[in-house]
């Protein structure tokens, strides 16, 4: 398992990627917005989102935020 603290200003994310295990997108601070395969997910602190292997994903923030991922 890796984890993996981001900070991303305002409009920073990730692009559209995908991992072969099981991961996991805590947002400590801040909001973000999560999509896969055409379903957005708002993720205001605190919220929690689990992807199983294999789907396309990607998190751009909201606010400036921290967001830690687990793989």
């Amino acid at each position: 398992m890796s984890l993996v603290l981001l900070d991303f200003d305002a409009g920073g994310g990730l692009s559209d990627h995908a991992t072969d295990g099981f991961v996991t997108v805590q947002v400590l601070d801040g909001e973000a917005r999560m999509t896969t395969a055409g379903h957005e997910y708002p993720m205001p602190a605190g919220s929690l989102l689990v992807l199983t292997p294999g789907v396309k994903h990607d998190i751009v923030a909201v606010t400036p935020s921290r967001v830690l991922l687990s793989v």
